[in-house]
């Protein structure tokens, strides 16, 4: 039988769901199955998982899904302490243990983890996880007319290429979520403070300070990355004097430099 003549028999279908989740650049795989689920390279392993009703309609954008697992797995301890610096993201399938030997897969849902909460004195979590249509709940304006710059830096729009405005360099202490990166004072003070800290390949953090080869992050990394490599780059204010002084960018301004200070459709031209 097919997955769909399987989801709708009132007595043949045996569902499973197995649980995709990604933080950064690892991922978890876990399933509501008593037993190791292999679908292609990926196992999925058996865990106490359970969900809330996945609801389908116009409203459903709004709709959390609360995920409950023990607070020990990986996807809910990450949690503990340090939010990651990435999001992250759940993928829900579902297929029938008698679908034959390679059982349809369907995804059934996919959103963003929101927060994480812990009951059963910490033994459980409670993740409340968003579906990705959320956001297309939001007016969200293209660019505000306003004298900064709407770009966001080194996107698209800005176009300054980041690895001219970047320094990789081995972190010599770790002390909080202040960060000794070596060669970092190479540049002025305050020449990274606004940018961020890239460490592998998905996990960033911003940096709000820089001074010598200090650098001060919004958040601690949730390991100990003293010894590791890390890249820096550059931050930017979004002004004007920014864009040209130290990116040499104006050409790509995205901002309204020239708005006048006073609205004259209240105060009068007077």
């Amino acid at each position: 039988m097919t997955f769909q003549n399987l989801e709708i028999s009132r007595a043949s279908g045996q569902p499973v769901e197995l649980y995709d989740f990604a933080l950064a650049d690892e991922q978890f795989n876990y399933t509501s199955s008593e037993e190791t689920i292999q679908v292609g390279a990926v196992t999925y392993e058996p865990v106490e998982i359970e969900r809330s009703s996945i609801r389908l309609g116009t409203e459903s954008r709004q709709d959390v899904l609360t995920v409950r697992m023990p607070s020990r797995l990986a996807p809910a301890n990450r949690y503990i302490g340090i939010v990651p610096g990435q999001r992250g993201t759940l993928t829900i399938k579902r297929q029938h243990r008698n679908d034959g030997a390679t059982p349809e897969t369907i995804v059934i849902f996919k959103g963003v983890i929101r927060s994480v909460g812990y009951v059963d004195d910490g033994y459980n979590a409670e993740l409340a996880v968003v579906p990705l249509t959320a956001g297309l709940s939001r007016e969200v304006p293209r660019f505000t007319y306003q004298g900064l710059c709407n770009h966001v830096l080194y996107d698209s729009r800005c176009k300054v290429p980041q690895g001219d405005f970047s320094h990789t360099g081995r972190v010599l202490a770790v002390n909080g979520n202040v960060v000794t990166v070596d060669g970092a004072d190479g540049q002025a003070n305050g020449f990274y403070a606004g940018g961020f800290a890239q460490l592998g390949t998905n996990d960033f953090r911003l940096i709000l300070e820089h001074t010598g080869m200090n650098l001060t992050l919004l958040l601690p990394f949730p390991n100990n990355v003293q010894g590791r490599d890390l890249t820096i780059f550059a931050g930017c204010d979004h002004t004007l004097a920014t864009c040209k002084n130290k990116f040499n960018n104006v050409v790509n301004y995205g901002g309204f430099a020239f708005v006048p200070l006073r609205n004259i459709f209240q105060s009068g031209i007077v």
